[in-house]
């Protein structure tokens, strides 16, 4: 999958890239560059650790391989799932130690493991390849 972006800054370290607008190409979701898949800010800017010498203004291509989509994807709903799992085993043994009816514990149990879950798979991001399109570039 890959998504045009625009480098806006560079320092030593980080390349900071403004996402253009549309789809990614080769993606066959069809969400038309709005997935939250590179986790930009609301200017669509991303930061980025680089090795690659770019400048300000030149257009780039961010690459995510198939690799990185499956095991993100995997860690995604994965955590879902187990957050799922053990919510609701925790309630239902809580309900079982309480000596309550086990539904409405095993109901906010699980509620709240796909909450959690939720809470730690926002911080999962996949880290593109940044690419440049071309050694020339317009000063924007």
């Amino acid at each position: 999958m890959q998504r045009h972006a625009r480098v806006l800054s560079v320092s030593a370290q980080s390349v900071t890239v403004r996402l253009e607008d549309g789809p990614c190409t080769g993606c066959a979701t069809g969400c038309g560059g709005q997935c939250d898949l590179f986790r930009s800010n609301h200017q669509k800017q991303l930061t980025l650790a680089t090795g690659v010498a770019v400048v300000p203004g030149q257009q780039v291509v961010l690459i995510v391989s198939d690799e990185q989509l499956r095991r993100a994807a995997l860690q995604g709903y994965g955590r879902s799932l187990l957050g799922m799992l053990f919510g609701a085993a925790a309630g239902a043994a809580l309900a079982r130690w309480l000596g309550i009816a086990p539904d409405p514990l095993v109901l906010i149990g699980l509620l709240s493991g796909v909450a959690a879950s939720l809470w730690f798979t926002r911080l999962l991001a996949v880290n593109p390849l940044l690419t440049p399109l071309a050694a020339d570039y317009a000063d924007s």
